[in-house]
């Protein structure tokens, strides 16, 4: 008897992790952060999306930094995210996102984006 009871609370325990791990996976979602170009130079537009997969999204929440200074910060209520800039010196630039989703679950995500040398001069 004492076997059977250890066996149904052992059962218990895992069907109580499997359905907590299946909840954290549907609440949460995936945060990408791409940019183009690939090694952009200061002077370049370099374009910067971020996309939120997977949740219910209620706003990504993003800042362009370099060093302590901050270039430009912003929030908008969407699942996809673009946004251009053009670095005007060499460095790495620092973007961090953070995506809010339904339950107020937070997903953050990072990318350093190198930036070196000059562009040639673009008009416009």
């Amino acid at each position: 008897m004492r076997r059977l009871q250890g066996r149904t609370r052992h059962a218990a325990f895992i069907g109580l992790m499997l359905a907590l791990l299946l909840r954290a996976a549907f609440a949460l979602g995936d945060v990408s952060v791409s940019f183009t170009p690939a090694a952009p130079r200061a002077g370049d537009n370099v374009d910067v999306t971020v996309t939120a997969d997977g949740g219910d999204v209620k706003g990504v929440r993003y800042r362009l930094s370099m060093g302590e200074k901050t270039i430009f910060q912003g929030r908008k209520d969407e699942k996809r995210t673009s946004v251009s800039f053009r670095p005007r010196a060499e460095g790495v630039y620092t973007l961090e996102v953070t995506v809010t989703l339904s339950g107020n679950c937070t997903e953050t995500a990072s990318a350093a984006i190198p930036v070196s040398g000059t562009a040639p001069v673009q008009r416009g």
